[in-house]
């Protein structure tokens, strides 16, 4: 009996014993465990900058119109666009530039302006016919191509009075004064011709004047009508509407 009760004391130590050193074992564990630490905070990445859009507020300043070349700053830049080739032939006067005209949404430039050839048996077409008006892109003056003008046998003389782009900046009209003359005679009239500026077409060409009267002239493009007026110094300023049809019409097939 005392054996028995010895031996149940004992087993209740033991387990006593072996609570005690599991709790001191976890204890143990429990001050060596590193809790982990917190996540760092991730910051809020920055917007994405994207470049400005290029303007289409393209300022151009003319330095110079010379016989050869137009001079222009564009954004700081200089830029010398080039003008009529060399003649053709020692018959022929140089062609010289007197005109410039910027596109309203400021990408193109046009330059032209007096052409000069001869009449009479020995006809030859003036190197300059062939690119009377040249279209530059004004952003860094490239040269994007020439528009012919119609030259005639009895031609002496292609110069140009007025030039407007129209709206779009696709049409461009030029209004031209022709000197002629034969063994007999000698006169200028004035021509307005159209021209389409993606690939050069030539939609419209109309005899405006048969005998130039002189003046100032203003061109603009209104639509589908060219608006054409003339100024005289003391006199009140006369008015031209002229109408362009929806398809290309040449008015004569000389040139």
């Amino acid at each position: 009996m005392l054996l028995a009760i010895a031996g149940g004391v004992l087993t209740v130590a033991a387990a006593d014993i072996g609570l005690q050193l599991a709790v001191q074992l976890w204890n143990d564990y429990a001050d060596h465990v590193v809790c982990p630490s917190p996540p760092k905070a991730v910051a809020t990445p920055p917007p994405p900058v994207y470049p400005d859009p290029p303007s289409n507020d393209v300022r151009v300043r003319f330095l110079a119109v010379r016989d050869d070349a137009v001079e222009m700053n564009v954004r700081g830049e200089r830029y010398e666009l080039a003008g009529y080739p060399p003649p053709s032939t020692p018959r022929h006067d140089p062609g010289t530039i007197n005109t410039a005209v910027v596109s309203e949404d400021g990408a193109q430039i046009a330059i032209a302006g007096i052409c000069r050839g001869d009449s009479g048996s020995a006809f030859r077409l003036p190197s300059c016919a062939r690119k009377f008006v040249r279209i530059y892109q004004v952003i860094d003056g490239t040269h994007i191509r020439d528009l012919r003008v119609p030259w005639a046998v009895v031609d002496d003389e292609r110069r140009v009075l007025a030039m407007a782009f129209d709206q779009s900046g696709e049409r461009l009209a030029v209004l031209v004064r022709a000197a002629r003359s034969d063994c007999s005679w000698r006169g200028a009239g004035v021509e307005l011709v159209v021209y389409w500026v993606g690939d050069g077409t030539r939609l419209f060409r109309q005899v405006v004047e048969n005998n130039d009267e002189g003046g100032v002239r203003r061109i603009t493009i209104i639509d589908d009508e060219v608006q054409m007026v003339t100024s005289h110094p003391n006199k009140k300023d006369t008015v031209r509407m002229v109408s362009l049809p929806a398809e290309p019409v040449i008015e004569d097939c000389a040139g």
